[in-house]
């Protein structure tokens, strides 16, 4: 290890100094920024905060040195349902995230195709988007015909396999 002048270079600070120091940082920019009246303020807000946290963690280990003094069971009952609790409430916050991102390529999809028929209309005007539009009605029932065709073909086929198996 390294010394000038009496400390180490390596000097590697403790979580506590970081802390004490970034708190002390934020009360000098907190005063420097913020009169009086709105310092009191903030006071009285972080006083409510933590006597609000305080009467919640008293309540909770009261609750707790009260189940684990009771039967064991019911100790084990309570974590079991605090554990299906949590895990309700992480698939409820799966289930909205799931459902936000199907919304959102739902709606991008449908205004992506409504931009993409304006532009269409726009490119061939009204009367060549209808002739395109026909020109492809009767593509697809070409199609639809032609594959229909074919599956009662193979469905004779499959009747008539059928029958000779039998």
């Amino acid at each position: 290890m390294d010394f000038v002048n009496g400390t180490p270079t390596c000097f590697l600070p403790t979580l506590e100094y970081l802390v004490l120091t970034g708190l002390i940082e934020w009360l000098d920019v907190l005063r420097s920024n913020l009169s009086a009246s709105q310092l009191r303020t903030l006071y009285n807000f972080v006083t409510a905060i933590n006597s609000s946290v305080t009467y919640a963690i008293n309540y909770t280990l009261a609750l707790t040195s009260t189940l684990t003094g009771a039967s064991p069971s019911l100790a084990t009952i309570a974590l079991l349902l605090f554990i299906l609790f949590i895990s309700l409430n992480i698939l409820n916050m799966l289930w909205k995230w799931v459902k936000w991102w199907v919304d959102l390529a739902l709606r991008l999809a449908f205004w992506g195709g409504l931009i993409v028929v304006g532009a269409w209309v726009w490119s061939r005007g009204p009367d060549g988007f209808i002739e395109d539009l026909q020109g492809l009605m009767a593509y697809y029932n070409e199609e639809f015909r032609f594959y229909g065709q074919k599956a009662k073909m193979e469905q004779r086929m499959w009747a008539r396999a059928k029958k000779g198996w039998w």
